[in-house]
């Protein structure tokens, strides 16, 4: 697959004071062929933001979790290998791009994930040994369409893909990435709204991974 390029793929909600940076970064990546926003029902002008930047947007009438925008960026893809990118990523440059796109492009991995590098480094160290949540990934199409529909939903995708990933037979892989920073929710959605967001989140990656690494591995179910 070498000299191939790859689709990227951005879910993205109410992100439009962020998303424009974003894509002006993928652009400057010679490996990306493609753009794909999938706008999940935004209330902003997230989707405009991307038509003016001249890229592929598709958007949703409703708001339908990050796992159906990933799902309709797939879908739309041309290429066989994906790369996804977080609407308010701040940092993400070519340059790291590249880094995370090779090991797939190159037929290496089925998966290669960036890992935002923390300040604190007991959190980094940490991060070592629990499963890698993070929505700056790059996979094999193929590895998309190993994961059962069912566990397609919201945030729980990351621990789904991480998780058919492990059981595909082929390598998988991560790296730290430094410079990088998201918007942290409770600066776009307000303190108690941001907090319910991120209490939301981390009940679904709970439950899918108690659900896959527990249940599924050792009872088979």
């Amino acid at each position: 697959m070498l000299g191939d390029k790859i689709s990227a793929v951005i879910p993205a909600y109410n992100e439009a004071g962020t998303i424009g940076a974003v894509i002006e970064e993928l652009k400057k990546c010679s490996l990306v062929g493609e753009i794909i926003v999938v706008d999940d029902g935004s209330d902003d002008d997230t989707a405009e933001v991307a038509r003016l930047a001249d890229v592929h947007v598709i958007s949703h009438k409703d708001n339908c979790g990050k796992a159906i925008a990933m799902e309709a960026g797939v879908k739309a893809a041309k290429n066989s290998i994906i790369m996804f990118a977080d609407a308010d990523i701040i940092g993400f440059t070519a340059q790291k791009m590249e880094k995370i796109i090779s090991p797939v492009l190159n037929g290496n991995r089925i998966m290669y994930i960036g890992v935002i590098r923390r300040r604190a480094y007991w959190f980094n160290k940490i991060m070592r040994f629990l499963p890698l949540i993070s929505g700056l990934r790059v996979i094999k199409k193929e590895l998309w369409s190993r994961v059962p529909n069912k566990y397609k939903k919201g945030y729980q995708i990351e621990i789904a893909l991480n998780y058919f990933a492990s059981t595909s037979g082929q390598k998988v892989g991560h790296c730290f990435l430094g410079g990088i920073r998201h918007v942290i929710k409770e600066r776009k959605h307000g303190l108690f709204f941001g907090l319910l967001a991120r209490l939301s989140m981390g009940w679904q990656l709970l439950y899918i991974g108690c659900r896959l690494y527990i249940v599924r591995r050792i009872l088979g179910v």
